[in-house]
C-alpha cells in the first residue's frame, strides 16, 4: 500500500510540474514573417511578468506617426538572453525587428533591436 502512495505522489508531481509547460499559449496570434519598424522611438518599457512589453512610436515616409505595442519574453527569459531593465529607455531612437500581429494592429512580438550605436540585443530569431 505505501508503494502505491509513493507512485501516485511521483506521478501527479512529475503531472503538475510539466503539465503549465504545454498549457502556455503559442505564437499563433503573430505572423510568421518579420518586419522592420526603422527609426522607432521608445516610449515605454514595461519590465514584468508574464512579459515585458515596449511601446513606441514609428514614424513612416510621410511623417505620420504610428504607436506600436511590442511583447517579449519575461524578464527572466530575457536576462537571460542579455536584456536588463535598463537595456531600453525611453526616447532612445531603434530599429525593431518584429513578427506583427495577424489581425493587422499595432501589436507584435519583439525579435531584436539594433541600437542608434549599431548594438544589437537579440530575443529569438523570427519563426520561419
Amino acid at each position: 500500500m505505501r508503494m502505491k502512495i509513493v507512485t501516485l505522489a511521483i506521478v501527479m508531481n512529475l503531472f503538475i510540474t510539466t503539465v503549465p509547460a504545454f498549457t502556455h499559449h503559442a505564437d499563433v496570434a503573430y505572423e510568421r514573417t518579420s518586419i522592420e519598424l526603422k527609426s522607432a522611438t521608445i516610449v515605454k518599457v514595461a519590465w514584468i511578468n508574464p512579459h515585458a512589453v515596449v511601446s513606441c512610436d514609428v514614424k513612416d515616409e510621410t511623417g505620420k506617426v504610428t504607436r506600436w505595442t511590442l511583447e517579449m519574453g519575461s524578464p527572466s527569459a530575457m536576462q537571460r538572453v542579455g536584456w536588463n531593465r535598463n537595456s531600453l529607455s525611453p526616447g532612445d531612437v531603434v530599429k525593431l525587428d518584429v513578427n506583427p500581429a495577424k489581425n493587422g494592429t499595432n501589436f507584435g512580438r519583439l525579435l531584436r533591436v539594433t541600437t542608434a550605436d549599431g548594438k544589437t540585443l537579440d530575443y529569438r530569431e523570427p519563426v520561419r
